[in-house]
């Protein structure tokens, strides 16, 4: 009913996750079309014929099936309450001819300006009501029976009828989602209480499985756009608190404006400044405070010992137990989230308990989602002094070769599944990791018969065929069809046997020992989200690139 409006940002190659950049808005037009354009988004609930409606909505896609498009319609027809407000209000206002009545879905249950009593029983007043022109609340929507030029209304993140407007498939009776007038629940009286319900409660509510049938987990790629809309909800909520009470915050103390103040400036040059706190997760003072965590962590107890990264793995067999029948596991980021988060915990097991590096002095780490959607964090690891790593322990924590498949047959399918890179290089110029033809990541690495430490980078051990290195043969695809593919130990990501053992996934382990490495990693670690610069200047100005 209504559109969604967002810039999706997509990759090359294979994307399972629905990826959005810049802002994301519902829209909502007129209930009858102009003249003769055609209808779109709620206008073709007022098609009188159905083959009609069917028609248009195919019309704006392809590969539909006419069948079931036609029985979900009917459906909707029958039972969603927006639909059956939309229609009556048009056949009252066409019947009336006049422009002067709107039809007003109110944000709050019930008309503006009445008792808030009057209105407890549902019914269809609860919904919409027609009023006058100019009575309405500054969430509510209007709905004009034509648009005479006017642009889309978009539709408050706070309002009710957000979800049910834009999803109606998902909730076919127009059932109300989320508002800011939701209360919380007294668990032991069932009473509501005086505490709001926040938008992270509630969706987390409705996404976690329910002995009832819950269509949004079974919705597919719908699911992934439900979240990532909901998600903006939420951080618009937040933000929207942080931007009406700045003087709780006590904006006025932060340095750049007591410095303007400082120098005599005038304070209108100034302006209102918008202050995002460190409390605020991903805010560039929260990424700063983090910052100077892991700094105080190196004045403490000098330089990181290991660097490890573990990414979740898809096929993990507790992921594919939760999913439904016929489902990925790209259908399901919940599931793949919570599993993740569930060996997040398991390493901090094996690392902080049971120390199976060693005694750990400090640990840090964060977590962050890769391009096409799966999660992955970052660990550092500070060892106590008693057990940090020279250069002749190296090879007891970290390996870098194929094992033999006839001494360890558990590790060598985990290795072989989720330890080798690639390929890629001249043979596969289209691989995610090639730029300025070449491999991002150094790839292939050089055969080593021996570790080694050069400028405090190491070289780990890998031994080539002909020195005893093991091989297995992989099919990759290559210029549409698969061939057999011979991987040595030169494409073996660094892991330790005991922790992909217990974890089951990608964990990459590597040794810190230069100031150069460890200047990288705690950047790379707090490097904040992906984001781009950009300058919007007059055609008529003349360029400085100075």
């Amino acid at each position: 009913m209504t559109s969604f409006g967002c810039s999706e940002d997509k990759i090359p190659g294979w994307q399972p996750t629905f990826r959005v950049k810049g802002q994301i808005h519902h829209r909502l037009g007129s209930l009858l079309n102009e003249g003769n354009e055609r209808p779109v988004y709620c206008q073709i609930y007022f098609i009188e014929d159905a083959q009609e409606q069917v028609r248009q909505r195919n019309s704006y896609f392809d590969n539909l099936n006419a069948d079931v498009i036609s029985d979900v319609q009917a459906v909707l027809h029958k039972q969603n309450r927006y639909v059956s407000a939309f229609k009556t209000a048009a056949e009252i206002l066409s019947e009336q001819n006049t422009d002067d009545m709107n039809l007003i879905l109110s944000a709050t249950k019930r008309p503006h300006g009445t008792h808030e009593r009057q209105f407890n029983i549902p019914c269809t007043s609860e919904l919409g009501v027609l009023m006058p022109k100019g009575i309405f609340n500054n969430r509510d929507i209007i709905l004009r029976t034509r648009s005479h030029g006017r642009p889309l209304q978009r539709i408050n993140e706070c309002h009710r009828a957000y979800d049910a407007l834009q999803y109606p498939i998902l909730f076919p009776t127009g059932s109300d989602g989320w508002s800011i007038d939701l209360k919380l629940l007294n668990p032991k009286t069932g009473d509501h209480s005086n505490k709001q319900m926040s938008a992270m409660q509630y969706y987390t509510f409705k996404l976690m499985h329910r002995d009832y049938f819950n269509p949004l987990l079974y919705s597919g790629r719908l699911l992934q756009q439900y979240v990532v809309d909901q998600f903006v909800k939420m951080e618009t909520t937040r933000l929207l608190y942080l931007r009406l009470n700045q003087s709780s915050l006590r904006c006025e103390s932060y340095d750049v404006l007591c410095d303007t103040l400082k120098n005599n400036a005038s304070s209108n040059t100034v302006g209102r400044n918008i202050i995002l706190p460190a409390s605020f997760t991903g805010s560039p003072r929260w990424y700063h405070n983090k910052l100077q965590d892991s700094l105080a962590y190196i004045r403490k107890f000098g330089s990181p010992d290991l660097f490890i990264t573990t990414t979740m793995n898809p096929q993990d067999p507790v992921v594919k137990n939760f999913i439904y029948t016929g489902q990925r596991p790209e259908d399901r980021p919940d599931i793949v989230c919570r599993v993740f988060q569930r060996h997040v915990q398991e390493m901090k097991k094996l690392m902080v308990n049971h120390s199976i590096f060693g005694k750990l002095s400090a640990w840090l780490y964060s977590i962050e989602y890769q391009k096409r959607g799966l999660p992955h964090a970052h660990w550092l690891l500070w060892l106590s002094r008693n057990d940090r790593i020279h250069p002749d322990s190296v090879d007891n924590i970290v390996c870098a070769e194929i094992p033999a498949k006839e001494k360890d047959a558990v590790l060598y399918e985990l290795v072989t599944t989720c330890m080798i890179h690639g390929p890629c290089g001249k043979q596969f110029p289209n691989a995610p990791c090639m730029k300025d033809g070449k491999c991002s990541k150094g790839f292939p690495k050089p055969f080593c018969n021996d570790t080694t430490i050069t400028d405090g980078y190491p070289t780990y051990k890998r031994r080539s065929p002909h020195d005893g290195g093991n091989t297995f043969v992989k099919a990759v695809k290559h210029k549409g069809t698969f061939i057999d593919y011979t991987v040595d130990n030169r494409w073996v990501v660094p892991y330790n046997p005991y922790l992909i053992r217990a974890l089951g996934v990608h964990s990459n382990v590597e040794i810190c020992m230069s100031v150069k490495a460890i200047k990288y990693v705690i950047i790379y670690v707090h490097k904040g989200n992906d984001q781009s610069s950009f300058a919007v200047t007059k055609s008529a100005e003349a360029r400085n690139e100075i």
